[in-house]
């Protein structure tokens, strides 16, 4: 008999539908059971492909034991995060504030209105030398609200309370920084973590963090310094010649959880491919360098194939395990990659780092241990393609296909930057093309959903919805000048500051009335928050649309966050990098009219970070300019009209080394 996961459109939680747990999803009926039986929740929050959520499944929940004394005990609540990021963004804050660090599963014991006990991530089902038992843990909670619930709801309410001091903005001490100061400050830290030998900072587990690559990359284009450019070449590479990215058919893992890049969590997120392709395509463009042009290809050439979903739409990502064993569908035996190589199998081999003995569990991932190029050589791409077909034919790989408003918006920018920067016109226009599609995919009457499974929108909408919204239309605007898009970029942004902006001048992940779960998305983590990406892309479209509003209401929120960055620049790298980018002021390139296409490819081509490309009329910047000219704006002031597209890279270089 199935529980009442089985009524769900989430592939995660119809996974655990015939669990022995009889687990249901976060609605008022399991609140409402547990107030009525009074008895506290046990919630589990994942997704469908981590490898950890899997396991503690097996070993855990499906323990006959375990299982007959939560469903005596407690109301059992299943969450896929990427279905409720709210609710998983509040119970992860309860989790690192108890534990120093997060992760999933993230498993919480709370009061039965939600109000949490205590927090961990994967616990056996009984006590190891190592771990408590949830067994253990389970009865320790029952007996203390059975036995003591005042003390119980004592321990609530302080760490409610503790919960809600973290929402109040860190003071700064000492002199105030300028913005300059703060990204010098940003810079020395990140230095002081960096990996110089495999790239990367700390030592393991090494996520990518896309956006502190970006704001490094960007520190070192406005200023010159050697280290920052030092941290972004050796870890965009470093990740590239590493088991983290997939030599076989493109994209990057998750994350490594060793110093090396070599030990890789085998999901690969759209929220992953699309941040680091803007990543790529950048340092790529801005180095001359075919090599990274080459992996941010891969990187499209995966997304494209694996997750893209008919009408615009695509997956969240694809699975860790396959047949229960993580990582299995990309590992290779030595005999599998000979027999697929031939003749050239001795050259593969030592080109990929392939041994009899392996590197990852007695098999092989493919990497590039030596010196040279990462891009293979034109005869390696039929073996590569053998290798493809053989993975194929394993068990089919698991791929999540709910499709998030946030993530396809995020491929669609990513798209559109990368496609501009690297000359690619048809990335540039599948990525308007999504954009253009987010409506169909996302669109409910008047309000953004945030889910859609295949037949419609679905859910409510979340900051993050808003903001990639926001941000997808405003690019899309810049590659094709059509109003519709900058209409769209501007209703968005409205939205947010009405729904979303707490009093502390961040980003609530939630809208008021969804009650638990609304939380600050303020700090940067493995990605760069939604409060980090708005504060960017206010200021921009302020002065492409001219509303006054808009441009209030980001120069309020530099203001109210400065605090945060005087104190702890590195806890949000891309509003570090927003902050100063501000401070400089806005640049755009106003193409009046029907554009010359020189000047405008010459206009998209720019990696000026923060540059804004206004094509056609429908920007009040275009009113009364001549059409066919270029004028280059700072702040709402534009220079002499440029002729030419060599004239206009030659200024735009120049601002940017001001």
């Amino acid at each position: 008999m199935p529980n009442r996961l089985a009524k769900s459109q989430s592939r995660y939680l119809l996974q655990h539908q015939h669990d022995p747990v009889e687990w249901q999803p976060w609605d008022p009926a399991a609140l409402a059971e547990a107030r009525e039986r009074g008895c506290p929740l046990l919630i589990s929050i994942g997704y469908s492909s981590c490898h950890w959520c899997h396991v503690m499944a097996r070993e855990t929940f499906n323990d006959p034991e375990v299982a007959a004394y939560l469903n005596a005990n407690f109301v059992c609540i299943k969450i896929d995060r990427e279905e409720r990021p709210d609710l998983d963004a509040y119970y992860m804050q309860v989790l690192t504030s108890l534990q120093g660090g997060g992760g999933w599963p993230v498993t919480v014991f709370a009061l039965p209105n939600g109000d949490p006990l205590y927090a961990t991530t994967y616990l056996p089902p009984r006590t190891t030398p190592q771990l408590p038992g949830l067994l253990d843990l389970a009865a320790r909670v029952a007996e203390a609200l059975r036995d003591q619930p005042d003390e119980a709801a004592a321990t609530a309410a302080s760490l409610m309370e503790s919960l809600a001091s973290l929402e109040r903005l860190p003071q700064p001490k000492g002199e105030s920084k300028t913005a300059a100061e703060m990204l010098e400050s940003l810079r020395s830290d990140m230095y002081r973590r960096f990996d110089p030998d495999f790239g990367g900072f700390g030592r393991a587990p090494k996520f990518p963090q896309p956006h502190v690559l970006e704001a490094l990359w960007k520190i070192h284009g406005a200023t010159g310094d050697r280290d920052a450019r030092e941290m972004v070449e050796a870890t965009l590479e470093g990740m590239a010649r590493a088991a983290l990215f997939d030599h076989v058919d493109g994209g990057f893992f998750r994350y490594a959880t060793d110093r090396f890049f070599m030990a890789p969590h085998f999901e690969k997120l759209l929220s992953d491919q699309a941040g680091l392709l803007q990543a790529y395509a950048r340092v790529a463009t801005d180095r001359k360098d075919r090599e990274l042009a080459w992996v941010a290809s891969r990187i499209v050439d995966f997304t494209e194939s694996t997750l893209a979903l008919p009408g615009g739409r695509y997956a969240v990502a694809t699975d860790a395990d396959s047949d229960g064993v993580e990582g299995a569908y990309y590992v290779f035996r030595m005999e599998e990659i000979t027999s697929a190589a031939g003749e050239l199998a001795g050259d593969i081999a030592a080109y990929y780092g392939v041994t009899k003995g392996g590197n990852f569990e007695g098999g092989n991932l493919l990497h590039r241990p030596a010196k040279g190029t990462i891009a293979p050589p034109p005869e390696f791409q039929p073996v590569l393609d053998e290798l493809s077909r053989l993975r194929a034919a394993r068990s089919k790989l698991g791929v999540d296909r709910k499709a998030t408003c946030d993530t396809s918006a995020q491929w669609a920018r990513a798209l559109i930057r990368a496609g501009r920067w690297i000359g690619r016109k048809d990335w540039v226009e599948r990525g308007v093309e999504v954009a253009g599609l987010l409506d169909n995919n996302f669109l409910s009457p008047e309000a953004l959903s945030h889910l859609n499974y295949g037949n419609a929108p679905s859910g409510p909408a979340y900051a993050a919805d808003y903001v990639h919204y926001s941000v997808a239309h405003l690019e899309a605007f810049s590659a094709t000048g059509k109003a519709s898009h900058l209409e769209r970029s501007e209703w968005s942004a409205h939205e947010v500051l009405a729904k979303y902006l707490a009093k502390s001048g961040a980003l609530s992940t939630a809208a008021p009335e969804s009650g638990a779960g609304r939380t600050l998305d303020l700090y940067d983590g493995a990605q760069a928050s939604s409060t980090s990406i708005f504060a960017s892309h206010l200021r921009r479209l302020a002065i492409v649309s001219g509303s006054d509003a808009l441009e209030k209401a980001a120069a309020a929120i530099f203001a109210a966050l400065e605090p945060l960055l005087q104190r702890s620049p590195q806890a949000a790298p891309a509003l570090a990098w927003a902050y100063y980018e501000n401070s400089r002021g806005t640049a755009e390139v106003v193409l009046p009219g029907r554009p010359d296409s020189k000047l405008l490819d010459a206009a998209l081509s720019s990696t000026l970070p923060g540059l804004v490309v206004v094509p056609g009329d429908a920007s009040w910047l275009a009113s009364g300019r001549e059409f066919g000219l270029a004028y280059l704006c700072h702040d709402r002031r534009c220079e002499a009209p440029i002729e030419s597209a060599p004239e206009l890279l030659a200024a735009l270089k120049a601002l940017g080394a001001e």
